[in-house]
C-alpha cells in the first residue's frame, strides 16, 4: 500500500497537486482571519488583508506528503509505528486538521505536535478488526513559528489485516502418573464487543487433559491472553486429544486455533537392574540408588532379602521428602553368584491403592584368592642358597574391608617361606610371598604351604595352597678308564677278554645313568687280533691300527668304582713282538644329563708267554737269516681282489694256510705251495682261488726243519671291506 500510495502521489502533476492543496489552505486561512479581523479596528483591518493578499499573491501556500505504511498484522493484533520529519527550524506548533480514521489512531498528543531540534515526531497505531488493506489521511496545519514557512503536512498511512487460522502442539512429554504439568499457548485478546472465545467440539478436552482457562481471564500483559491447559495422567500410556479454539463476532469466526495435546503418563522406573560385580568374599559394597518421590507420595519397602542374605536395604529421605534412596550392600560370604530383589511401592497419603511399584533386580558374585599356585626352583645343587618371591594378585581388589595374611607349612623340609607384602591388615590386592631352598642332601624337593586371607578378628575367609618344587642338578665329576683282561698272558692261539673299567673320580652326588661309551684303542695288530662286531672296529690311520669301540649303555648305572663299560674278545697270535701295549685314547661317555670327556686312562700290557724260539733258545719272531720268508698281499685291504705272493720257501716244503680273527681255518694253501705255486688270487664275495665274506683274516706262512720243528714263519693281517 505505501508503494502504490507513493505512485499515485507522482502520477500527478506538481502544479495540479500544488493547486489544491493551495485552495485548501485558502479557505482555512480565510475562515481564521475572518475571526482575527473581527477585533480589530477598521482601518487596520484594511491594511492587514491587503497584506495578506500581497502575500498570497507573492508567496503560494507549501504542502509536503509524508508516507507511513505498516507491516501486515493479524485482525486483533496491534502495532505502533513512529514517523520522524525533519528539515524545521524554530519551535513551531501543528494543529490536526483532518484526522486518521479507523482503525488508525494518532497516539500523539496535539500539545506534542511542536518542532523540537528540527523535527517533528508522531506516533500512529494500527489496530484492525477485520480482515483488509486500509488506506487514511492524516492532515497537519503549520501554527504560528514554523519555518520555512510550511502550511500543511499530510501523513498518508496504510495498513494490511489478515485473520488467523494456526495449528499449535502441546506436547507434555513424560508425565509420572499422579502428578501433573501444565502449559499455555499464547491468543490474542477479546477486544470490546469483537467476539468471544468457543471450545469446539464442546465439552473438549478428554481427561487427562485438562482446560484450566481461555482469553481475558488469563491476561499477563496489555496485550497477550493465554489458554492454559494441564496434563494430569493416572496410569500408564500415550494420550491424545484435538480442538479448535474459535473467536467470533457477530456470527463471523475471526480467530481459529486448532490444538493438538499429547502427553505420556508413565509409572516410576519399575525395574532397575543392580550389579554389584565380583567381590570379594568377606568384603562389602553398598551401592545408592535414588528415586523422585512426589508431593504427598511415599515409598514403602515391600520386600527386601531376609538375613540369610549377602544383600541388606537401608531406605532413607532426602531432601525434604522430595526423593527417596534404596542403600543396598552386598557381603558375599561364598564364591557364588548371588541374585535377589528389592521392591518398593508408591503411595499417595490418604488414598488407597498402589501407584507403582519399583523393583529392584540384585544381582553379585563372591570371588575368592586363587585356588593354588606353584614355585619351581631348577638347577639346584647340594649347599646352593636359591630365593624366588610369589606375587600373587587379588582379583577384584578389596573395596572396604582391610585383611590379614598367615602362611603355614604343611611338611618339614629344607624349603622355608615367609610373607613379605603386606606387613599387616591391607586393602591392597597384591600379596607377595619369599621362598627359600637351601638343600644339604641330593634329593628333589616338593613341600606344600597355605596362605591364609582373614579378618582383622582372626576368621578365616579364604586361603591359597602354594606349591613349592625343587629339581636338583649333580655337582661335577671326573671320570676315569683303564683295562683289565681275565689274563693279559696268552699264548699263541689263545684267546682273552679285555674289559674296560669306569672309575669315579671324587664324591658323586648322584648315580650316573650312562647312555653310551666311544672311544679307541691303540695296539700291535701283529700280536693280538680283536674279534670284530657291531660295537667293535678295527680302523687304519696311516701306519697305525685302532681299534674303534662305540656301544650305547641301557642299564649300565655307575655309582661307585670299578664299573665295567665295555669288553673286547682278542686272540694272540705269532707277531714281529712277544708283546703289546693296549692304549686308551680319545674315549667319552653319555649320561642322561651330561656328556664326560674322561680325562684319566690307564692302558696295560699283554705278554705273549710261547713265542717261537731258535735252537738257542732266543726268542724269534721273523727270520732273521738271509732269505727270509716273504708273504706280500696288494692290494690290502681288499676291495674286490688282491693278489697273496709267497718266496723264499723251499720247493717242496712250507705250509700256507689263511684263518679268520677266532682261529678257524678259512683255506689250507700248502699243497699247492708245495706243488710250486707262488701267487694266490685272493677275491672278494665270488670268483676264482680263494673266495672271502668281508672281514679280518691272517695268512700265516710256516716253514719246518727236518726235525719237524717250526724254523721259520710270518703272519700277515689281511682285511676284506
Amino acid at each position: 500500500m505505501a508503494l502504490s500510495a507513493h505512485l499515485w502521489h507522482s502520477r500527478r502533476s506538481a502544479d495540479e497537486y500544488f493547486r489544491c492543496n493551495l485552495n485548501k489552505l485558502c479557505g482555512l486561512y480565510s475562515f481564521q482571519m475572518s475571526n482575527f479581523f473581527k477585533y480589530l479596528r477598521p482601518g487596520f483591518t484594511a491594511l492587514l488583508i491587503l497584506f495578506a493578499l500581497s502575500a498570497n499573491a507573492q508567496e503560494p501556500q507549501r504542502f509536503r506528503t509524508y508516507f507511513l505504511d505498516f507491516q501486515p498484522i493479524s485482525v486483533g493484533d496491534t502495532a505502533t509505528k513512529d514517523l520522524v520529519m525533519d528539515g524545521f527550524m524554530g519551535s513551531g506548533l501543528f494543529a490536526v486538521q483532518k484526522p486518521l480514521e479507523a482503525p488508525f489512531t494518532l497516539i500523539t498528543q496535539q500539545q506534542d505536535l511542536v518542532i523540537r531540534n528540527g523535527q517533528l515526531r508522531i506516533r500512529v497505531r494500527f489496530t484492525p478488526v477485520a480482515k483488509g488493506t486500509f488506506l487514511s489521511d492524516l492532515i497537519l496545519v503549520g501554527q504560528q513559528g514554523v519555518q520555512p514557512a510550511l502550511d500543511t503536512l499530510r501523513i498518508r498511512t496504510t495498513g494490511t489485516s489478515y485473520y488467523v487460522a494456526r495449528n499449535v502442539l502441546i506436547d507434555f512429554g513424560r508425565v509420572y502418573t499422579g502428578l501433573m504439568r501444565v502449559d499455555s499457548i499464547r491468543i490474542r485478546p477479546e477486544p470490546q464487543n469483537e467476539g468471544m472465545w468457543f471450545i469446539e467440539p464442546p465439552g473438549k478436552p478428554d481427561a487427562p487433559f485438562y482446560l484450566l482457562s481461555i482469553g481475558s481471564n488469563v491476561t499477563l500483559d496489555d496485550d497477550s491472553a493465554f489458554a492454559v491447559f494441564r496434563f494430569a495422567p493416572t496410569k500408564e500410556g500415550i494420550f491424545k486429544d484435538t480442538l479448535r479454539a474459535i473467536r467470533r463476532h457477530q456470527g463471523v469466526s475471526l480467530d481459529t486455533i486448532t490444538v493438538y495435546l499429547l502427553g505420556r503418563g508413565v509409572d516410576l522406573d519399575t525395574t532397575l537392574r543392580l550389579s554389584f560385580g565380583s567381590v570379594l568374599t568377606g568384603d562389602s559394597v553398598a551401592r545408592r540408588r535414588v528415586f523422585i518421590q512426589p508431593p504427598t507420595h511415599i515409598y514403602e519397602i515391600e520386600y527386601k532379602p531376609d538375613d540369610r542374605s549377602p544383600f541388606k536395604v537401608f531406605k532413607e529421605g532426602i531432601d525434604q521428602m522430595d526423593s527417596v534412596a534404596a542403600i543396598i550392600s552386598f557381603t558375599p560370604q561364598k564364591e557364588q553368584v548371588y541374585k535377589d530383589s528389592v521392591v518398593l511401592r508408591r503411595v499417595k497419603v490418604g488414598i488407597a491403592g498402589v501407584f507403582d511399584r519399583i523393583v529392584i533386580s540384585l544381582e553379585g558374585s563372591g570371588a575368592v584368592m586363587q585356588k593354588e599356585a606353584r614355585v619351581t626352583f631348577s638347577g639346584v645343587r647340594i649347599n646352593d642358597v636359591v630365593r624366588d618371591t610369589l606375587e600373587l594378585l587379588l582379583d577384584p581388589k578389596p573395596i572396604s574391608t582391610p585383611f590379614l595374611y598367615k602362611l603355614d607349612k604343611i611338611q618339614s623340609g629344607y624349603i622355608t617361606g615367609s610373607i613379605v607384602v603386606p606387613t599387616g591388615a591391607s586393602k591392597g590386592n597384591e600379596i607377595g610371598v619369599s621362598f627359600t631352598a637351601a638343600p644339604k642332601v641330593f634329593e628333589n624337593a616338593s613341600e606344600r604351604f597355605v596362605l591364609y586371607r582373614m579378618l582383622s578378628g582372626g576368621s578365616v575367609i579364604d586361603s591359597t595352597v602354594i606349591n613349592v618344587a625343587t629339581t636338583m642338578s649333580a655337582r661335577p665329576v671326573q671320570l676315569s678308564l683303564k683295562v683289565e683282561a681275565d689274563t693279559m698272558r696268552m699264548r699263541i692261539g689263545e684267546s682273552a677278554t679285555l674289559r674296560i673299567i669306569l672309575n669315579v673320580i671324587g664324591e658323586a652326588d648322584k648315580p650316573l645313568e650312562l647312555v653310551s661309551i666311544s672311544g679307541r684303542i691303540a695296539y700291535n695288530p701283529t700280536v693280538v687280533v680283536p674279534q670284530l662286531t657291531n660295537n667293535v672296529k678295527r680302523v687304519i690311520d696311516g701306519d697305525k691300527v685302532y681299534i674303534e669301540y662305540t656301544a650305547p649303555l641301557e642299564s649300565i648305572v655307575v655309582n661307585e668304582d670299578g664299573n665295567v663299560v665295555a669288553e673286547i674278545d682278542m686272540m694272540a697270535v705269532i707277531g714281529d713282538t712277544d708283546r703289546t701295549k693296549i692304549q686308551l685314547d680319545d674315549w667319552s661317555v653319555v649320561s642322561s644329563d651330561a656328556t664326560y670327556e674322561v680325562q684319566n686312562l690307564s692302558g696295560g700290557m699283554v705278554l705273549i708267554t710261547n713265542p717261537w724260539r731258535y735252537s738257542n733258545g732266543n726268542s724269534r719272531f721273523v727270520n732273521s737269516l738271509q732269505g727270509a720268508l716273504k708273504l706280500d698281499i696288494s692290494p690290502n685291504p681288499i676291495v674286490s681282489s688282491s693278489t697273496m705272493r709267497v718266496d723264499n720257501v723251499e720247493s717242496g716244503v712250507g705250509e700256507l694256510t689263511i684263518v679268520d680273527v677266532n682261529g678257524s681255518l678259512i683255506a689250507d694253501l700248502t699243497q699247492q705251495l708245495r706243488t710250486g705255486t707262488r701267487e694266490f688270487q685272493l677275491n672278494k664275495g665270488a670268483g676264482t682261488g680263494v673266495v672271502l665274506n668281508p672281514g679280518s683274516y691272517y695268512a700265516r706262512l710256516l716253514v719246518r726243519g727236518t726235525d719237524g720243528t717250526s724254523i721259520n714263519s710270518v703272519v700277515r693281517l689281511l682285511i676284506v671291506q
